[in-house]
C-alpha cells in the first residue's frame, strides 16, 4: 500500500475508534460483511475511481459518510 492508500485507511479506522467502533464493529452494525469491508477499503482508498461493483459502492459511501473522509474518486 502506498503512503496515501495507508494514511486514508488508519485515518477511516481512527475515525471509527473515536466513535468507539472498530471496523469490524462498524461493518456488523451497518449489516455488512465484517471482513469485506476492510477488504474493500484496502483496495479502494487512494484510488482515483469510484468502485463499479453496488455493494462495493455502497460501503465505500457509508464509510465517508459516517467518518467524513474521502476515501476515493
Amino acid at each position: 500500500m502506498s503512503p496515501t492508500r495507508t494514511s486514508i485507511s488508519f485515518s477511516v479506522r481512527a475515525s471509527l475508534m473515536a466513535k468507539g467502533f472498530s471496523l469490524a464493529g462498524w461493518a456488523k452494525l451497518q449489516g455488512y460483511d465484517p471482513i469485506s469491508v476492510p477488504k474493500y477499503l484496502r483496495r479502494w482508498a487512494g484510488r482515483q475511481k469510484r468502485p463499479i461493483g453496488v455493494q462495493t459502492r455502497t460501503i465505500i459511501e457509508a464509510l465517508e459518510k459516517d467518518t467524513g473522509i474521502k476515501i476515493c474518486g
